[in-house]
């Protein structure tokens, strides 16, 4: 005859994880889950198949990975299913006795009411892996932790998750617990935060990605299958607006992923829903690239304002000739605002091979002044820093090339750099930040996503802070040039986005581009800002 022995254990009182709003949509959902203790596993598979309607092999796998999972408490019952319905749980309720060692709880998971609304700010909450436990950033936390992985819910997840509370109880010999000692700390919720994105703008870009894949597929261009859209405020860097496609269910990995949804989101037909394009791609940017080229150009003193170049349609030096894409017939005689509104690339193909005979990495620099070639600091993980090519990083990257050429700056890659062709590439995001300089008067911002924190009242607790707005060293005269071009670019009769944009209610000003890759299709771009005077 076995007798009981009553002990005391220590019990973690977990919290609910804050919220993540826009103007006022909760992230946060109470789902009830189906809990099963650690001696009666062996049973509890084919107790439970028929009620969960799975396989009895699959419920018995969840049993084993949720055990694997605990944190290590005498008294702790193993997660079996997140999630379920309130039927269901009622069912399971009902059945307790013919049902030893299970329990249905209620706890706090993450909802998202919105589906896959802004997906990639948000990110996603998951637990806590073996690696990240070995990692500095979560010394703190412990197996079975739940924790941000991704989004601003991995940036600012010490404010989200709250603070465990913890208190002790007595329990069997079992080690379930009877009751309560009178002993422990309260939880803390976790803060909630309030982000810059305006709903109904990021509902617009989230539309305007899928209907534009849409008529590229209309117009026979089928392997149109990616997008990115940045909407960002130009004097201080709030987000407004951030789109990838394709997107995702955050929640989709809040209660464990299906085999189903596991099939859905990493085939190579799914293309990559969880990769963010708006800060993890880095693409060619073409000629919206040209505007930084015109500004270096300007502040080198290579060109001025009116210096003019004629264009028949191609361009020839040392030994390769170059076309004009956008008008093979030539554009005539152009100054530099008429090369960038009607985007002619032999104006640029000129300054590019000044820039060769130049000593140093002029173009180069002033790209970094304007925020190229490094992370813009953006308030979100994985972020990709892009590339603007060198001499000295062309001699690293093929110093193991079998041809001994390849490690050599020629007069061609200065030309190709120019059009924002050849190596260089950049992320939407970056692009937006070299605009928005372009826009606010030559000051480089750091995009941001989050505004502020706010307890359960709505209070303010903490007001998040961003670098101040750096000066590109950009002179005001350069800088007003380049927006009288790109006004002219959406406007005039010869613009490239006039189409588009010469009707416009609002005073538009931007630039087109195509960005041609080896043995790809053509990548399409457009940057630019509105109003045309800020605000």
């Amino acid at each position: 005859m076995e007798i009981p022995i009553d002990r005391l254990a220590d019990l973690v009182a977990e919290v609910a994880r804050g919220s993540g709003e826009d103007t006022g949509s909760v992230l946060r959902a109470v789902l009830p889950s189906v809990y099963v203790a650690d001696e009666e596993r062996a049973d509890v598979a084919a107790q439970l198949s028929q009620t969960l309607g799975v396989p009895e092999s699959k419920v018995a796998g969840w049993v084993e990975k949720a055990v694997n999972k605990r944190t290590g408490y005498a008294y702790d019952l193993a997660i079996i299913k997140k999630g379920i319905s309130k039927r269901l749980a009622i069912d399971l309720r009902e059945r307790a006795p013919s049902l030893p060692g299970v329990e249905v709880r209620k706890g706090f998971e993450r909802g998202y009411p919105e589906g896959t609304l802004a997906a990639h700010i948000l990110g996603t909450v998951g637990q806590i892996t073996a690696e990240q436990l070995q990692e500095d950033t979560w010394r703190r936390r412990r197996s079975g932790d739940v924790i941000g992985q991704g989004g601003v819910e991995y940036t600012y997840d010490e404010w989200l998750r709250g603070i465990d509370g913890s208190a002790k109880v007595e329990v069997d010999s079992l080690g379930r617990p009877k009751k309560t000692v009178p002993d422990g700390t309260l939880p803390q919720n976790g803060d909630s935060l309030v982000l810059t994105i305006d709903q109904r703008i990021q509902k617009a870009a989230e539309r305007a990605l899928v209907r534009g894949i849409e008529q590229a597929h209309r117009d026979q261009f089928w392997s149109a299958n990616g997008a990115a859209a940045v909407v960002m405020d130009a004097a201080n860097g709030e987000i407004i607006a951030m789109a990838s496609y394709p997107t995702f269910e955050p929640g989709v990995w809040s209660g464990g992923i299906s085999d189903e949804e596991h099939d859905r989101y990493f085939t190579e037909a799914a293309n990559k829903p969880f990769f963010d394009r708006a800060i993890q791609a880095g693409y060619p940017p073409a000629s919206t690239f040209k505007v930084v080229d015109a500004l270096a150009a300007l502040e080198s003193g290579v060109i001025t304002p009116y210096t003019t170049f004629p264009c028949e349609g191609d361009f020839t030096t040392h030994g390769l000739t170059f076309k004009c894409w956008v008008y093979p017939d030539g554009h005539g005689r152009l100054d530099l605002t008429g090369a960038i509104a009607q985007s002619c690339d032999v104006y640029f193909y000129n300054i590019g091979l000044a820039f060769y005979g130049r000593k140093g990495t002029e173009l180069a620099d002033w790209s970094g002044r304007l925020g190229l070639g490094k992370k813009t600091g953006v308030d979100l993980p994985g972020e990709s820093e892009g590339l603007v090519p060198t001499p000295e990083w062309r001699r690293k990257h093929f110093a193991d090339s079998s041809d001994p050429t390849d490690v050599l700056w020629k007069p061609g890659n200065s030309v190709n750099l120019s059009i924002g062709q050849g190596d260089l590439s950049a992320t939407p995001l970056q692009m937006a930040v070299t605009y928005a300089a372009i826009a606010n008067g030559g000051s480089i911002v750091t995009p941001h996503a989050g505004l502020r924190i706010v307890d359960a009242s709505g209070e303010t607790v903490q007001r998040l802070r961003t670098p101040e707005p750096r000066r590109s060293g950009v002179s005001q005269q350069s800088i007003k040039v380049v927006q009288a071009a790109l006004r002219q670019a959406a406007a005039s009769p010869v613009g490239t986005s006039v189409g588009v944009f010469g009707n416009y209610p609002v005073a538009v000003c931007g630039k087109t581009g195509t960005a041609e890759v080896f043995g790809k299709d053509d990548y399409a771009w457009y940057a630019g800002y509105a109003p045309q005077e800020p605000a």
